[in-house]
């Protein structure tokens, strides 16, 4: 751990260019020759997971693994491999790969006696469920794995105890998981969905309440009877106008009467004066 510490330059410049040779074969098409550069990759994860850089080669490596993975051009060892890896990568980001589903479901058939090759799978389909119970769909995703046991009883691997303990650990947690998840869903209040508005539609009919029809004949005096004051307002307002008008006659003619007096007493003085 303190080498790595010390010489991460090293190793970044190192897995850097491991990944770009496994792209040139990739490129290339030739065959993979760099099956142990994601062994090292693995190792260097496992033992320096803080390593800078570490990051960035993984998401590299893991489109890489992917590749693989999807056009199964490798063995099914290094298949799992390359599972191996992408679970890391998976772990770390917290992310889902169909990729790696799809590989479990096509593995190559139970009835090759090799114990090793198949206890490493089953270990990884192990790890992949635990990683992945949180998912809402986790029972149609691990769905393959229902078989397990009738696959397994006609080859010659029914007769190894840690396999038979591995699929019964398999039936065991996928069985777990989905009771557990079904209980949940239970237990959580599901979301109200807010109704749409409905208009409230009333019937028109030919004989209205007797609330409604007092108010219309309210409304109907009311507006009657307001006519009837503007009338009569309008009447006031004509009278007045016409007195006015008669008052102001009325003081013109007194003011000619005493104008023509006037001028009456005046004439006659000076005629008298004369």
């Amino acid at each position: 751990l303190v080498f790595c510490r010390v010489h991460a330059d090293y190793f970044e410049k190192r897995m850097t260019n491991v990944l770009k040779f496994i792209i040139l074969d990739i490129t290339s098409n030739k065959k993979i020759t760099s099956h142990n550069n994601f062994l090292v990759l693995l190792m260097i994860s496992r033992i320096a997971p803080t390593l800078q850089g570490i990051d960035r080669l993984f998401e590299a490596a893991f489109q890489i693994a992917v590749y693989f993975l999807y056009n199964n051009i490798c063995t099914s060892s290094r298949a799992l491999t390359f599972c191996g890896l992408v679970f890391e990568f998976c772990s770390r980001s917290n992310r889902y790969c169909p990729e790696v589903i799809i590989f479990f479901e096509s593995f190559p058939n139970f009835e090759v006696s090799d114990i090793q090759l198949h206890t490493k799978y089953f270990d990884m389909v192990i790890q992949y469920m635990q990683m992945w119970s949180f998912l809402d769909n986790f029972s149609q995703i691990f769905l393959f794995t229902c078989n397990f046991s009738e696959r397994i009883q006609s080859t010659s691997l029914s007769r190894e105890i840690l396999i038979k303990i591995q699929v019964e650990k398999i039936n065991a947690l996928y069985k777990t998981t989905k009771i557990n998840f079904e209980q949940t869903n239970l237990l959580v209040k599901k979301q109200k969905f807010l109704k749409q508005y409905d208009p409230e539609i009333q019937l028109i009919t030919p004989f209205p309440n007797e609330s409604t029809a007092k108010h219309r004949s309210l409304k109907r005096l009311h507006k009657r009877e307001f006519k009837g004051a503007v009338r009569k307002l309008r009447k006031d307002s004509v009278f007045n106008a016409q007195k006015q008008i008669e008052v102001v006659l009325r003081n013109d003619n007194e003011r000619q009467n005493k104008l023509k007096k006037f001028y009456s007493q005046i004439a006659h003085e000076n005629g008298s004066i004369m």
